[in-house]
């Protein structure tokens, strides 16, 4: 989303004119107010909201910089020294404050442990920026914050590019007033940033300006904690960041077995079935049926592949790069029917195919194939 930034007219004004100019400026400036240009910025309650699933996680960080030993919530440890963390460069050392804010009263289960992080603060006269090596690949990003300190308002940019501006320890700013926290929430920005270079790019504080800052601008941010984590890739089930054929292996055998674990269900039907095996493959990957090395073709080499694999009607396992192309852990004649059915065959990539061969010439193809099959099975 582009964003647009206004700024005080520098015009030659006739002096007649001069005083509704400057009142023209001056209402810009009282109007500005928090704008969320990428990402979202909300006020929960508990810990929940926080991607801590162990094995998603890359960073969890705890602002304090003293904190011994480490803090635990869902059984994600915070790191409470940046130092300690690989990749982790800071342009200006923040000033870490314990206990700034001892009434954070989140809900749940770690309760004590969330209000605990969050009491604690890094609290520095801005632009203070942060980078973090991390996989590339989708990688969320979230960073909360306690505190009441109405007067602080600073910005957000990620890989360069202002995400929020004017945002405020208590969230949201209208260009008046903030808002009441009887509740004593936290506030949260996260987004999700398609990371391409192995590094993420975080910067708080004031970052650009429409004039003159505002009289309760001041610029300084507020950080309590930060959470990195890899956004799951759907059907990448052994989690290299890849759709293999370890992924569909792993698809077929929740099939077979019955499975009704969700990660299975692809197609959100409430069903883990052979409809999630089509999504895959369709879907997620892109391809043909047929195509036994995933490389987005179905030709004469996956062939190749699967019948020197020599599971062709043997009634053993076989999985996806062995001609089990339906799903049912065999490689039989019902494989070689649904590949050229699905009318791939030498098509190219399947993205770039418009059009597909009539079902007649498929079968037609398919049966030539099984044909010359049994012939050399006899032999």
């Amino acid at each position: 989303m582009n964003s647009v930034f206004l700024r005080r007219p520098h015009l030659p004004v006739a002096p007649g004119c001069l005083l509704a100019v400057l009142c023209f400026a001056n209402l810009v400036d009282a109007g500005r107010q928090t704008t969320v240009f990428h990402g979202t910025v909300t006020r929960p309650d508990s810990h929940t909201a926080l991607n801590l699933v162990p094995d998603h996680v890359l960073f969890a960080i705890d602002s304090s910089g003293n904190t011994r030993p480490p803090r635990v919530i869902d059984g994600v440890t915070f790191d409470s020294n940046f130092r300690r963390i690989a990749g982790y460069s800071d342009a200006r050392a923040p000033g870490r404050l314990d206990n700034w804010d001892a009434d954070s009263n989140t809900i749940g289960s770690d309760a004590a442990t969330m209000n605990a992080i969050l009491n604690d603060i890094d609290c520095c006269e801005g632009p203070n920026s942060y980078a973090f090596d991390v996989p590339n690949g989708l990688t969320k990003l979230q960073a909360f914050w306690q505190g009441n300190a109405e007067t602080r308002l600073w910005d957000i940019m990620v890989e360069g590019k202002v995400s929020v501006d004017e945002v405020s320890s208590n969230g949201f700013w209208d260009g008046v007033r903030f808002p009441r926290d009887d509740n004593r929430r936290y506030t949260l920005f996260e987004q999700t940033v398609d990371v391409t270079d192995g590094r993420l790019n975080v910067t708080f504080g004031q970052l650009y300006s429409n004039g003159p800052d505002h009289p309760r601008k001041d610029g300084h941010h507020i950080l309590s904690g930060m959470v990195m984590s890899r956004v799951p890739l759907p059907g990448d089930y052994d989690g290299n960041g890849m759709l293999t054929t370890a992924d569909i292996a792993m698809l077929t055998r929740s099939i077979v077995d019955g499975s009704t674990d969700s990660q299975f269900d692809l197609n959100a039907d409430s069903e883990v079935d052979v409809d999630d095996h089509r999504f895959w493959v369709k879907n997620l990957k892109n391809t043909w049926f047929g195509d036994a090395n995933l490389d987005g073709e179905f030709n004469s080499s996956d062939l190749i592949v699967v019948f020197q694999a020599g599971k062709y009607e043997t009634d053993v396992d076989a999985g996806w790069h062995e001609g089990d192309w339906d799903g049912d852990q065999r490689f039989g004649t019902g494989d070689l029917i649904a590949a050229f059915q699905d009318g791939g065959y030498e098509a190219g990539a399947r993205a770039a195919v418009s059009a597909v061969p009539e079902p007649s010439s498929a079968a037609l193809m398919a049966l030539g194939v099984i044909g010359i099959c049994r012939l050399r099975k006899r032999r």
